[in-house]
This record gives structure tokens, C-alpha cells and sequence, in this order.
């Protein structure tokens, strides 16, 4: 039996043998395979050489080709554009004809439609110049008639207004009458009682040296002299213009009252407010001498003291009813102003009569109540306002 290094060994030798056989093996195949790449790479380049002579000589070919069709193409299209251009060319001369022909067409017809319009405008000028003229002369017409009517209805209204004027006037005649005939009534009653007070107080002596009682003529003559005055005022207002008559009226009628002042007896006295409605305050001296002297002095009896009352309240409701009939300062000078189309401060003072404060302090008024304006030294009423 063989033992077991033996066939180790053995088979020691043996793989040995078949490492050797395939190394020869290897060997040999790549000494084949070195052979056979070897042949085969002279093939190729053989083969490439050719296939690149081969490329060459159809490159060659081609480029020859190309050439002479590019040659035949340049002739080709070097004959077309010479054609064309002189194509281009006479068909611009034709266009350049036709739009010269056009143009000239246009420019005839141009001028043409020019002097029609020249004609057309001036004819229109002309027809609306005589449309202007006649509309002139109709408007001057009416004017004419306007005006006309205007001075007609001016003419009427100033005899209206005169008519009432004179009535006015003779009736605050007979207002300013009743009020003298009342204020002589008072005044005797006064005296009266003057006369008691100083029997009363000084004894029969100073009583019979008292001041003479005053006629009870006088306040009819004064109450004449202020009618006649108001009368020839209120004509020569009216005559001279009528737009400012019951400005002029009503002025004069305030200077005459302002005239009583000085006439008046002390016992009296009338104050005027500047721009305002005149107020009469009527002095009391009765209670007065009342209030100065002793309790113990009678005073007049009842009947006397009543018809003094009376009268006193009587003079002073008409006097108040008188004046506040007549109108305002601002109201003259806004009549004046309405009427005149405006006026300087001078021209105001002329027309209505009044003095520079009193004119003054009534446009400083009716300037803050935005009825007047001043321009230019010319007093105008406000547009779209009313008094």
C-alpha cells in the first residue's frame, strides 16, 4: 500500500508537469496571437492606405466638380442680376414718371380747391358782415324803441311819484302841525305849572315876574315855515332828477326836523343817529322840578298831569311814526348808488346833501355788509345784491 507523502508527491509532480505543459501552452498561443495581430495590423494599414488613397481621389472629384458648377452658377447668377438690375431700373424711371405725373396732378388740384375756398371764405365774409349789419341796425332799433319805452315808463313814474310826494308832503305837514298844536298845548300846561311852582315856592312877587307866556301862534308859523320849506324841497328834487327824489325828500326832511332843535324850548330835544332811523327823547322837567324840590310841594292836579301825558306821548308816537317813515342814510346813498351806476364820495355829498361824516361812517356800513364796493375811488353796488 502506498502511502500518503508518496501520492502527495506524486501528485506533487504531476501538477508540475501540467503547470509546465500550460506555460508552454500560453507560450505558444501568444506566440500565435502576436503573429496573427501582427498580420493583421500590416492588413490594415494596407487597407487603410488604400480607402485613403481611394478618399482622396473622390475628394479631388468632388472639389473639381463644385468648382465648375460654382463657376456656372457665379456666370449664371452674374447674368440674372444684370437682368435685374436693368429691370430695376426701368421700372423706377416709370415710377418716378407716374408719381411726377401724380404730383403734378395734385398740386393743380391743390391750387384749384385753394381758390375755391379763397372764393368760399370771402363770400362768407361778405354775407356775414351783412348779417352783422342788420343785426347791428335791429339791435339799435330795439334799443332805440327800448329806450324810448324806458323814458315813457321814467316819465310816468316821476309823475307818480311826484303826485305822491306832494301827498306825503302834505300830509307830514299835517302830522308836524298836530305836533305843534300838541307841543304848544304842553308847553302852555308847562308854563303853567312853572308859574304854581314858583307862586308855590317864592310867593306872588316871583310869579307875577315870571317870563311871558309865548303866543300860540308860533308853532302854527313854524309849523307853515317847515311845510313851505319841505314843499319847495320836494320840487326841486323831482325837477332836477328822479331818481333821487325821495333821497332828496327824505333829507330835507331830516334837516328840517334837526332844524327844530334850535326852535324847540329847552324842554324838548330831538337827536338824530348818523346813518340810522332818528329817534325823539322828550325831556320830563316836571318830574324833574318834582325831584329837586320839597315833597311838601303840591304838584299839578290830576287832570293837568294826564293831559301833559297825554300829549307828551302823543308828540312823541307821531314824531317816532315820522321818522321812521323817511328813510335811512344807507338806504339814500344805496337808492343814489343803484340808480347812478356809481358815484365818488364828493358826488354823494352834492347829490343827496348830506354832510362827509355821515357819508363816510353809511359806505363804511354798507361796505361791511357787502352791498357796496370801492374801485378807483368810485363808490358801485355789488352785482346780484339786494338791499
Amino acid at each position: 500500500m502506498v502511502s500518503f507523502k508518496e501520492t502527495w508527491q506524486q501528485q506533487r509532480q504531476q501538477r508540475q508537469q501540467e503547470v509546465v505543459q500550460r506555460q508552454q501552452q500560453v507560450q505558444q498561443t501568444l506566440i500565435e496571437l502576436r503573429h496573427s495581430r501582427q498580420q493583421q495590423a500590416v492588413q490594415m494599414r494596407q487597407d487603410l492606405q488604400a480607402f485613403q488613397q481611394q478618399l482622396h481621389e473622390q475628394t479631388q472629384n468632388f472639389l473639381s466638380v463644385c468648382a465648375a458648377d460654382r463657376v456656372l452658377l457665379a456666370q449664371q447668377l452674374r447674368q440674372d442680376l444684370g437682368d435685374f438690375r436693368l429691370q430695376l431700373s426701368e421700372s423706377v424711371a416709370a415710377l418716378r414718371h407716374t408719381l411726377q405725373t401724380k404730383l403734378h396732378q395734385l398740386q393743380t388740384e391743390v391750387q384749384v380747391q385753394l381758390q375755391q375756398h379763397q372764393q368760399q371764405r370771402l363770400q362768407s365774409h361778405l354775407e356775414l358782415m351783412q348779417q352783422l349789419a342788420d343785426y347791428v341796425e335791429h339791435l339799435r332799433t330795439e334799443v332805440q324803441t327800448q329806450l324810448a319805452e324806458f323814458g315813457t315808463v321814467r316819465q310816468t313814474q316821476a309823475c307818480q311819484l311826484r303826485q305822491m310826494l306832494r301827498e306825503d308832503g302834505e300830509r307830514r305837514r299835517a302830522e308836524v302841525a298836530d305836533l305843534f298844536q300838541e307841543l304848544s298845548e304842553f308847553r302852555a300846561e308847562l308854563r303853567t305849572y312853572c308859574a304854581e311852582l314858583r307862586r308855590l315856592v317864592w310867593g306872588d312877587a316871583a310869579a307875577v315876574a315870571a317870563v311871558p307866556s309865548v303866543s300860540a301862534s308860533t308853532p302854527t308859523v313854524l309849523a307853515q315855515d317847515l311845510a313851505q320849506g319841505l314843499a319847495q324841497t320836494v320840487t326841486s328834487a323831482v325837477d332836477t332828477a328822479v331818481s333821487t327824489v325821495a333821497a332828496v325828500d327824505a333829507v330835507a326832511i331830516l334837516n328840517a326836523l334837526t332844524n327844530l332843535e334850535t326852535d324847540a324850548p329847552p324842554t324838548q330835544d330831538i337827536e338824530f343817529d348818523q346813518g340810522a332811523s332818528p329817534t325823539v327823547r322828550v325831556m320830563q322837567p316836571a318830574e324833574t322840578i318834582q325831584a329837586a324840590t320839597s315833597p311838601s310841594i303840591p304838584a299839578p292836579d290830576s287832570a293837568s298831569g294826564s293831559a301833559s301825558g297825554s300829549a307828551l306821548g302823543s308828540a312823541s308816537g307821531s314824531a317816532s311814526e315820522l321818522l321812521q317813515q323817511s328813510v335811512s342814510v344807507e338806504e339814500l346813498i344805496y337808492i343814489y348808488l343803484s340808480e347812478s351806476g356809481g358815484a365818488s364820495l364828493t358826488g354823494i355829498e352834492t347829490a343827496l346833501g348830506i354832510n362827509r361824516f355821515q357819508t363816510v361812517e353809511a359806505l363804511r356800513s354798507l361796505i361791511r355788509k357787502g352791498l357796496v364796493t370801492q374801485r378807483d375811488r368810485m363808490y358801485m353796488i355789488q352785482e346780484d345784491v339786494k338791499l
